[in-house]
């Protein structure tokens, strides 16, 4: 199939703003038929916590979770590395060293300068202390979005890096890809929980999870819905 191209340049006010319109609705999520989901799953993991995450992480993945197996431990990485294709390790590899050439280029400075006798300003750069990161999975696995999330944290200098990614359906582990990437991305606490439930455990916390000061990643439009509903309780970067 060929691949469709607009030059907007070529066309006239009136269709190219129609063409845009078009454009970015393609980007849109339509998410007011999940909100109150989303909310009601908000509330549970609110109100109870780790048995609110346990059951519906058996609901969505039939996974039976607990507080000793939500989060993936260093053997679990270990084995992801001992399993993970040689080829595969290299490109994640390459592809961070890449991210994290970029994100240094883009650190902002400090400065300080005398503004008048007696007046001085300047700016202070200072990470935030635990960053939470939403990475999708299920049904597709994202090691690159792992990537693209946790390094940028690293270089900011966060000293917590906090991952949530869900199981794929009836698997214990999560896909050694994954695991590989968020080691190499310096992310230091991973857990196998997704959709709104795991959104809602970042902003408020858990007796497992503690809250986070930010949530950055995609997700469905559960995810999506739960971003928007927290907002006012913790920074979202969608």
């Amino acid at each position: 199939m060929a691949i469709r191209i607009i030059e907007l340049s070529k066309l006239n006010s009136e269709t190219r703003n129609s063409e845009l319109k078009t454009l970015m609705l393609r980007a849109g999520k339509d998410i007011s038929d999940v909100s109150e989901t989303s909310k009601q799953i908000i509330d549970d993991v609110k109100a109870r916590g780790d048995e609110a995450l346990f059951d519906y992480e058996k609901r969505f993945t039939a996974v039976e979770l607990s507080a000793e197996t939500i989060r993936v431990t260093k053997e679990e990485i270990a084995e992801a590395y001992s399993k993970i294709n040689k080829r595969l390790l290299k490109a994640i590899k390459h592809a961070a060293k890449n991210i994290e050439k970029f994100h240094r280029k883009c650190l902002p400075g400090e400065f300080e300068m005398k503004i008048e006798k007696g007046v001085k300003a300047g700016r202070l750069i200072r990470p935030v202390g635990r960053a939470g990161l939403y990475i999708p999975g299920g049904k597709a696995v994202y090691p690159s979005v792992m990537l693209m999330l946790s390094i940028p944290a690293k270089v900011a200098g966060v000293n917590e890096i906090v991952a949530c990614t869900p199981l794929q359906k009836g698997a214990n582990s999560l896909d050694v890809a994954t695991l590989v990437a968020a080691d190499i991305g310096g992310v230091s606490e991973i857990y196998k929980v997704g959709g709104a439930q795991a959104i809602a455990a970042l902003a408020y916390g858990t007796k497992t999870i503690k809250r986070t000061d930010v949530i950055a990643g995609p997700g469905n439009p559960y995810v999506s819905a739960a971003q928007k509903l927290v907002r006012n309780d913790v920074r979202i970067d969608f």
